[in-house]
């Protein structure tokens, strides 16, 4: 069971990029651990006539923000059948984090907490991650269990264009064609705001395969098999609440089809449970993702010890 825990950070990682929304045109210090918060919003003008025309403007609105915290709960339920046997599993998944959403100095921290309804099988875990552009390297620190690694990244890479560019994000992905339908006033949080469902075409997943393949790196897991898993996927759809500032308040989506495709890619690929004959049935995977402290979030520092664990990564290297 150990690709499962793996699986999770394809959601935590594609989840705090998603709140990035759009490349912004702001700035943040890249030679420095810490970031100032930014306390001005971008003014905004005329709502578009179309739905899609006011997702468009948001994704604009959000592009020069300097910062925001995040809260995701992720609630799945699923099946594992072990050679004949299933096995019932509920899993959460919390993560907290801040975000600056510059592709110049990209800089992000998150605590994520798995719990497990069968901690025995697969135990409950805490990851903190912190992720810091560095020149042409996207740096991630992580610790997972009470020790600091660090991984780098070349942001030149083919792969990487969608994983650091922000105008490939969701909202980034709307266009005047984009299937959107407003849901009319909803109050989220104690915010009025406007509520949008969106469905992107399933062409839209390809920009995923730079996360899944670097999660499967050294598992023998092909292009092939990728391909085959996002093109498996259908529309990629979701609901966003906005406010009267055009800030995304929340953000809901169904994980169900993705997260079965992407965890029995997983299962085939590991040399743990290859020769297992091991499948997953996730009935439930509901995520919700609340945004808040448009440009006031507390400043984003990384620990010595985490970029002590990059030194020593570039030594031994």
């Amino acid at each position: 069971m150990k690709r499962l825990f793996p699986i999770t950070m394809i959601l935590a990682l594609m989840l705090t990029l998603l709140a990035g929304c759009g490349n912004t045109g702001g700035t943040a210090g890249s030679g420095a651990a810490a970031t100032t918060a930014a306390t001005t919003a971008v003014p905004t003008t005329a709502a578009p006539a179309t739905p899609a025309g006011m997702l468009m403007q948001v994704s604009q609105n959000m592009n020069g923000l300097k910062n925001f915290d995040y809260a995701m709960n992720v609630d799945m339920a699923m099946s594992m059948n072990v050679m004949g046997t299933s096995q019932d599993l509920t899993m959460t998944i919390k993560s907290d984090g801040t975000v600056v959403p510059d592709p110049n100095n990209m800089l992000s921290h998150a605590v994520m907490n798995m719990t497990t309804s069968l901690s025995s099988l697969v135990p409950d875990t805490t990851v903190e991650t912190y992720m810091k552009q560095s020149g042409d390297q996207l740096i991630t620190y992580t610790n997972a269990g009470g020790a600091w690694t660090a991984a780098s990244v070349d942001m030149n890479a083919a792969d990487m264009t969608s994983q650091v560019n922000m105008s490939d994000s969701f909202l980034g992905g709307i266009t005047a064609d984009t299937q959107v339908v407003s849901g009319g006033a909803q109050t989220v949080n104690g915010v009025s705001t406007t509520k949008y469902d969106v469905t992107l075409p399933s062409s839209y997943w390809k920009n995923f395969k730079g996360f899944t393949s670097d999660v499967f790196s050294g598992d023998s897991v092909t292009d092939d098999m990728l391909n085959s898993m996002l093109s498996s996927l259908g529309d990629l759809t979701y609901t966003c609440y906005v406010d009267s500032s055009n800030h995304v308040v929340r953000i809901e989506m169904d994980m169900k089809n993705f997260m079965t495709q992407a965890m029995n890619a997983a299962m085939a690929a590991s040399s743990d449970t290859s020769e297992l004959d091991i499948t997953v049935d996730i009935s439930k995977c509901n995520l919700t993702m609340d945004m808040t402290n448009y440009g006031t979030a507390a400043a984003i520092v990384i620990p010595q010890e985490a970029l002590d664990a990059s030194t020593a990564a570039d030594a031994a290297a």
